[in-house]
């Protein structure tokens, strides 16, 4: 770490801050337009569509919140060991956060997969259009959970070392991937058929192994 460009140890700490913190506020913002974006294309569809997608996402959403655990403590931990010149200490604290992301990924991927309608239901939606589509997008996004819900987690690992330019990349090129895609599967442009919210699910399947 002494000769890296990363080392957050030396120099101007308020120059160093700002070079971490930017991309990291970037991150989000574009996280917050992925899912924008399938709003704005699929309240084209209708308003079904949309309420499917938001109650669904909300699980999505929560699932989030659960892999904070593991990525707040691959960045307090790596970074810790990294500025105590501790590389192997580092290198447990991402072993551990990577073993238990993929636990409670798969955990959570397994129960929204299996009970999906029910937990579509707890919102009490009377439209069954909206609770079927709901609970189809739901089972088409879990799996992709694995990827979904792990990759925050190196993103962490990524801040941890003092490098949260690559997460904010990957994710940038997710959201251009998804606002190009996006009107193409759900409304069947071009070769492919008109899915509709199962299209949503599922260029958001396919791009959680990319930016997610």
């Amino acid at each position: 770490m002494k000769n890296s460009p990363t080392d957050l140890t030396q120099g101007p700490i308020l120059s160093h801050l700002f070079r971490l913190a930017l991309p990291t506020i970037g991150a989000s913002f574009m996280q917050m337009t992925y899912s924008l974006t399938d709003m704005i294309w699929l309240g084209r569809v209708g308003e079904d569509a949309v309420a499917a997608v938001g109650v669904a996402g909300f699980y999505v959403w929560f699932g989030f919140s659960l892999l904070l655990i593991t990525r707040v403590g691959a960045e307090v931990g790596v970074s810790q060991a990294l500025g105590r010149k501790e590389p192997s200490t580092a290198l447990r604290f991402i072993r551990h956060a990577l073993f238990w992301a993929l636990i409670i990924s798969l955990v959570y991927a397994l129960i929204s997969f299996i009970w999906a309608p029910q937990l579509i239901s707890v919102f009490g939606i009377a439209s069954s259009v909206v609770n079927s589509d709901g609970s189809l997008y739901l089972r088409i996004v879990s799996l992709g959970f694995l990827f979904t819900f792990v990759n925050p987690t190196f993103a962490g690992i990524y801040n941890g070392m003092g490098n949260s330019r690559s997460p904010f990349l990957y994710m940038t090129a997710g959201v251009l991937l998804n606002l190009i895609l996006d009107p193409v599967l759900i409304f069947g442009w071009w070769i492919f058929p008109e899915m509709g919210v199962s299209g949503a699910a599922g260029l958001h399947f396919c791009l959680s192994y990319w930016c997610f």
